[in-house]
């Protein structure tokens, strides 16, 4: 873990919206030493690698979005979502704090952060945001995938809108603070790049040992399928046969 003086203490928030490649971004991060949580939601067919996501940001996230009468694919109104700044500031305050404790150099991610993020603001110490983005046209599919029908192909479009919108209106509202802009394009095809390029925005040094572990951490897109269904067998397997896993060789996310 990278350990900082004082001065140089960061806040990392990611931004973007579901199936834009935050989970990617985050794990890099974490190969760069930024502590993104010591209990973090784990790897499943949906996504091989993992999500690199603090629960208790997705809980309070959610508890925000379903307070406002709203959820994560059915987000509510702005101002039913303001209207609760004052009521979450002491849940959010703690959190924030918690995790100061846990390193000098941290972060999280949560999609749902898109539509909260001025809460948590005003208790960051040197905040820095990542903010990631990809085309709508690609997330749709993905999304669909991803929610297994729930929601449709145009609804995930106009989701995907409606999140980037949040984030450039925070970003018009905040004009300087310390951003980089990640394509899901170029990560996916160029991830060590990437990883050089957010190593300097949050000016860390990177190793090659580093650059070696974000080049094999990143799934090429044509085995990416062949990734969750391998994923699917494993996790099937572990809940009919876990006494002769636990016998044989030791399950791996």
């Amino acid at each position: 873990m990278v350990t900082l003086s004082n001065d140089t203490r960061k806040s990392v928030i990611i931004l973007g919206f579901h199936k834009s490649g935050t989970s990617a971004t985050a794990g890099i991060l974490d190969i760069l030493g930024v502590h993104m949580g010591r209990r973090l939601r784990g790897a499943d067919s949906r996504n091989p690698k993992g999500y690199f996501e603090d629960p208790r940001f997705l809980q309070l996230n959610d508890d925000i979005l379903k307070d406002a009468r709203g959820s994560a694919w059915d987000p509510p109104a702005v101002e039913e979502i303001r209207g609760l700044k004052n009521k979450y500031a002491p849940a959010i305050q703690q959190l924030v704090n918690t995790r100061k404790k846990e390193a000098d150099l941290w972060g999280w991610k949560a999609t749902t952060t898109c539509l909260t993020v001025d809460f948590y603001l005003p208790y960051l110490e040197n905040p820095h945001v990542i903010i990631v983005f990809r085309n709508p046209l690609g997330i749709a599919p993905s999304a669909v995938e991803h929610t297994r029908g729930r929601i449709t192909f145009l609804d995930s479009i106009r989701l995907a809108n409606h999140y980037n919108d949040q984030i450039v209106n925070f970003l018009k509202n905040h004009p300087t603070i310390p951003k980089h802009y990640v394509s899901f394009e170029q990560l996916i095809h160029g991830p060590v790049a990437e990883g050089e390029a957010l190593a300097a925005f949050l000016k860390l040094p990177i190793t090659e040992s580093q650059r070696f572990k974000v080049s094999k951490f990143i799934i090429p897109r044509g085995k990416i399928k062949g990734a969750k269904r391998r994923m699917r067998l494993a996790s099937t397997a572990k809940k009919l046969f876990p006494s002769m896993l636990r016998k044989a060789i030791p399950f791996t996310a």
